[in-house]
């Protein structure tokens, strides 16, 4: 720290020592309006800055200065205790969580007085009766030591071993991987005779961890951060509906740059979770009691993918629902699951549909186009409504922008509905008979239907009862496949015919077919002005196909064959006044 730093980091803790409150606030808002972050910022002065701010109730200030500190110093034992004031107020879980990395550093750095100091407010809290599991780490190695040997030190390095449980389980590996893990007197060693699949191996590890600790799986080919664990501890118990937390995967740069890049994001972010239908990634904390619950991991299920997918989708089932923390990285060196994931994923595949009594797939598409059409604040209560919501795939995605949402879905599919239901509330039926009641008229922000008027058979109708559930202000996000796509009529044309399929344009399930014009009439006529049409491409004619359709635009006097290449159109609408 620099002598200027040092100094005003000194006279502006004088000042809050004496309780100068409001000076101290008045000097700090003329610093960040007039000096740039860099200029005065130190470790020390943001510490002050969180107490002084969390005295005089500034939550949105005492957050900021707490993200700078952790940018200066990210193992920082007293920024962790500041950290611990800020959750005191709205979550003593992860106060103590806070405190036990704090304890962690101060512990790291030496500083006895201090980690005396951390040790006595955890052990008042505690006879609160506020507590948090410990966690086992539960690594698979098979014939991975190149990559194991990193992963373990980052785990010896980084994470307070005190309260944590590190088991690794060879899976019959080949290489001399078990003779340097039976080097290792701080982790549990399973040693396997016979190599199982992916999920009976980490099966194994669960049912060697202690009983009531948090189940963190970890691939042996990661290399974790000082704060990945901590980051995934927070988001778990960030409220009691989170069953699982997982990490973000670096794996497109170098070691060294990852180190780098992480460093920006292991800090506190104000709102740092997306959400998701199933588990991802190669770093995923679950919760030990929704665990309890559900079951471990299925072990007909042999793919990663797979299986996550599937334990994801149980916990949905209960109401839990499954974070992605961005503010915990990982880097992935490669693959080093032993597995060859091409050979099993269909095989895994068709086994999980047969389990759902669902083809899950067909359930799960997530509609980015529909959700970049919302235009909101972040932090903005929405009320909105999806029909044809499936397995929550696009909710999960609205809940990560709008975190305040209150969602509504409506759905046929009843299984598929059960996983839905964990993002709000969620009615089985076919948007043609459901009806809501009359507290829900002029209730929704937004209403979407992606895919849904072709398969209904009066898309008015339809039109004419959501319009009642819409606010004056609210808008509908429609989208539908367009009927003159080049690939439905130059197989018309050209060989008559007129084929149907499971997916695509001309889906078997299809009652009506729309093109730009009819889907804007079929919108005006029924009270709806439109205030945006986006179009998707989605694959491209060939050359000859080309100058086939341009020849076509010719005979129909139209300027270019762009109508011919849109496969779908989403139209934004609202009520016209």
């Amino acid at each position: 720290m620099s002598n200027t730093k040092q100094k005003l980091a000194e006279q502006f803790s004088l000042i809050v020592q004496k309780g100068l409150y409001d000076d101290a606030d008045q000097m700090l808002s003329q610093l960040r309006e007039e000096v740039s972050a860099d200029e005065y910022l130190s470790e020390s002065l943001c510490v002050t800055a969180a107490f002084l701010y969390n005295r005089l109730g500034k939550r949105q200030d005492e957050f900021y200065y707490l993200e700078q500190g952790f940018m200066i110093n990210p193992q920082s034992p007293s920024l962790f205790v500041s950290l611990a004031d800020y959750y005191s107020r709205i979550n003593p879980i992860q106060e103590l969580i806070c405190l036990y990395q704090a304890e962690h550093y101060a512990n790291h750095t030496g500083d006895k007085e201090q980690a005396d100091f951390i040790r006595n407010i955890i052990n008042a809290l505690k006879k609160n009766g506020v507590s948090v599991p410990t966690t086992s780490i539960v690594i698979l190695s098979y014939n991975t030591k190149k990559n194991i040997i990193g992963c373990l030190d980052t785990i010896w390095k980084t994470v307070p071993l005190d309260r944590c449980q590190v088991i690794v389980i060879d899976n019959a590996s080949t290489d001399d991987s078990v003779e340097y893990l039976r080097t290792l007197d701080w982790i549990t060693l399973v040693e396997k005779d016979k190599s199982s699949g992916f999920s009976d191996a980490y099966n194994d590890g669960i049912e060697k961890s202690e009983k009531d600790n948090d189940v963190y799986l970890l691939s042996p080919d990661t290399i974790i951060t000082e704060d990945t664990l901590f980051w995934l501890k927070m988001g778990l118990y960030e409220n009691n509906d989170i069953a699982s937390t997982s990490s973000v995967v670096f794996d497109d740069m170098s070691t060294k740059a990852f180190e780098t890049t992480s460093s920006k994001y292991n800090i506190p972010m104000e709102l740092p979770y997306s959400y998701s239908t199933s588990l991802t990634g190669t770093s995923i904390l679950l919760r030990r009691t929704v665990l309890d619950e559900v079951g471990i991991l299925d072990g007909e299920l042999t793919s990663k993918h797979s299986a996550f997918s599937e334990l994801g989708l149980r916990f949905l089932k209960t109401g839990k629902l499954n974070l992605i923390c961005k503010n915990s990285n990982v880097f992935n060196c490669e693959n080093a699951s032993g597995q060859n994931t091409n050979d099993l994923f269909n095989k895994n595949d068709e086994l999980l549909t047969t389990k759902l009594g669902i083809d899950i797939y067909k359930y799960q598409k997530c509609r980015t186009d529909l959700v970049e059409e919302i235009k909101a604040e972040r932090k903005t209560k929405l009320h909105i409504l999806e029909v044809n919501c499936g397995i929550g795939a696009t909710a999960a995605l609205i809940k990560s922008q709008y975190p305040f949402l209150e969602y509504k879905g409506i759905e046929k599919n009843d299984k598929a509905a059960t996983y839905a239901m964990a993002f709000g509330e969620v009615i089985t039926g076919d948007i043609e008979e459901v009806e809501f009641g009359k507290e829900f008229e002029e209730y929704f922000d937004y209403i979407l239907l992606g895919d849904v008027l072709q398969h209904t058979h009066d898309p008015a109708e339809v039109l004419k009862k959501l319009s009642l559930y819409l606010k004056k202000s609210g808008r509908m996000i429609i989208s539908v496949p367009n009927i003159r796509h080049w690939s439905v009529i130059l197989p018309l044309l050209n060989d008559d015919r007129f084929e149907y399929s499971d997916d695509g344009i001309i889906n078997s399930s299809c009652i009506k077919f729309f093109t730009e014009n009819e889907m804007a009439r079929l919108i005006s006529g029924n009270g709806f002005s439109i205030k945006n049409i986006k179009t998707e491409i989605s694959e491209e004619p060939s050359d000859a196909e080309r100058r086939y359709l341009e020849s076509l635009a010719e005979l129909s006097d139209q300027n270019d064959i762009n109508d011919f290449l849109v496969s779908e159109y989403v139209f934004t609408i609202e009520k016209r006044r």
